[in-house]
């Protein structure tokens, strides 16, 4: 197996080489199903360089995940709703980084939260979620809603980040403090099945 990580794009660029590829039967797209196929096409109808409907032959879920929302230590904020509560009595202030403009779940997904609690908090885009997390630690971005616990945990583990809320109905095995949004008094029913 060689495996070619295709970075950019919100998953644009790799989806693209595959769809142009020779279908030989070796090549394989190991992908995000929400970008590459919900949101990607209907946010960049344009710039997108193949058909998520006909292009690829689905051969099944590998695994799927929790989306947690993260919080810069230099906040006060120590649950969701402090964090609501933050952000309503400083409009425009807060703000929340993403890996760019479109992506999921960092951008969508915090853009979601946004309008349901109607908060007015500035977009941060970044080339990557890692350079959004590392902003995070260093107070220099209000939060981040992303994938799973590996790249937070040393920023989790030194008390630079916080982990306030996780989608889906249960808690993380590996996180049993964090409480789910919906346990934490704002539900976000359209992102409890995470990342898959």
């Amino acid at each position: 197996v060689v495996v070619e990580n295709r970075a950019g794009g919100g998953g644009m660029i790799a989806h693209a080489a595959v769809a142009k590829a020779a279908p030989d039967g070796y090549l394989l797209l190991f992908s995000d199903i929400v970008a590459g196929y919900a949101v990607n096409p209907v946010l960049f109808p344009k710039t997108i360089q193949y058909n998520a409907r006909t292009d690829f032959t689905p051969v099944g879920n590998v695994a799927s995940g929790a989306i947690f929302l993260y919080v810069s230590a230099a906040l006060p904020a120590r649950n969701v709703q402090e964090l609501i509560a933050l952000a309503k009595s400083k409009p425009g202030e807060l703000s929340f980084g993403s890996a760019g403009a479109g992506h999921f779940p960092t951008h969508i997904g915090s853009e979601l939260f946004k309008v349901k609690n109607a908060l007015d908090i500035l977009h941060v885009p970044y080339k990557g979620a890692g350079q959004a997390m590392v902003d995070i630690a260093a107070g220099r971005v209000s939060f981040l809603m992303t994938t799973g616990l590996a790249a937070a945990k040393p920023f989790l583990d030194s008390g630079k980040v916080r982990a306030l809320a996780l989608t889906g109905d249960r808690r993380a095995a590996a996180a049993p403090d964090i409480p789910t949004f919906t346990e934490a008094g704002s539900p976000l029913p359209e992102m409890d099945a995470g990342a898959v």
